[in-house]
């Protein structure tokens, strides 16, 4: 069978193009990223979105889901600290891709609520609050991401997404904030080969169902757990390398709020050495 998206258009954003004279094709693109999604808004063929090289001082509003954004070149998407950079919250946008972007200075670089999201080749600086915020995306995938800078909340929060994939994400230096957590319903997911150093948190599995957690090095973790794993059942730590941290290294635990313990979880071949205070922490009622 063809595939359904065989039959979609692209729509062409350039900084020489014009949002009143243009046609949003590769001759006569649009000016503004915003007057293409009111245009794919009104014509559901179009799907594809090709972004020319520059910065654009604008938040992206999603009109619908079933969009691929291409950065045709250096993309900057800069929320002048006020802006979200991609936003797709209200609404349930399934089967979205950012392919090439960076976002500086957004309140939140990615916000989407939504399925089978694809997040690649992607750079976050100087964020206010969360560098990527997935919500209800069941089989999302992250991957080749760079989070850099103080952030209040996390460089990747992920809420009630089951079957998630993330690899080759570098997360450094955000301050208090979390490396990459994922919470309630985020069941069957892997976070593996990937880099975090002076985060608060590393990574942290919360409330959610047979994660694995593999190949991660990381390092200076600022004042929690290189990793911590909360009212996570059947996590597995395969072959990470943790160190330098300013606590521990792992902790197994209950989950506060919910009062699950993390049972049946497995840490194998992974090195822990130099934190300050425990390499392994297991609270009582959770199993390791």
């Amino acid at each position: 069978p063809i595939p359904f998206d065989f039959y979609l258009q692209t729509l062409y954003v350039s900084k020489s193009g014009d949002d009143t004279t243009g046609s949003g094709t590769a001759l006569a693109p649009y000016l503004t990223i915003s007057k293409a999604m009111t245009i794919a808004d009104k014509n559901s063929f179009y799907g594809f979105v090709s972004v020319g090289a520059g910065t654009y001082q604008e938040q992206i509003n999603l009109p619908r889901g079933h969009l691929s954004f291409i950065a045709d070149g250096a993309v900057i998407i800069d929320g002048e600290t006020s802006r979200n950079g991609i936003n797709g919250y209200s609404t349930a946008n399934d089967n979205v891709s950012i392919n090439g972007f960076s976002f500086v200075n957004c309140v939140e670089a990615i916000l989407l609520r939504g399925e089978s999201a694809i997040i690649q080749n992607v750079t976050i600086a100087n964020c206010v609050d969360w560098g990527i915020h997935l919500v209800n995306g069941d089989g999302a995938t992250l991957h080749d991401i760079e989070i850099s800078g103080a952030l209040a909340h996390n460089a990747i929060y992920l809420n009630n997404c089951p079957n998630w994939l993330a690899y080759n994400l570098w997360i450094h230096e955000i301050g208090s904030a979390y490396g990459f957590e994922v919470e309630s319903g985020c069941d069957n997911g892997t976070l593996r080969d990937s880099w975090f150093y002076e985060n608060n948190i590393g990574a942290i599995s919360k409330t959610s169902d047979g994660n694995v957690l593999r190949n991660l090095v990381i390092w200076d973790s600022a004042s929690s757990y290189g990793i911590q794993v909360k009212g996570a059942p059947n996590t597995t730590i395969q072959n990470c390398d943790i160190f330098n941290g300013t606590i521990h290294g792992i902790g197994v635990l209950q989950d506060p709020v919910s009062g699950a313990f993390s049972t049946g979880c497995a840490i194998q071949n992974t090195i822990i050495k130099d934190n300050a205070s425990y390499g392994i922490v297991v609270d009582a009622g959770s199993q390791t």
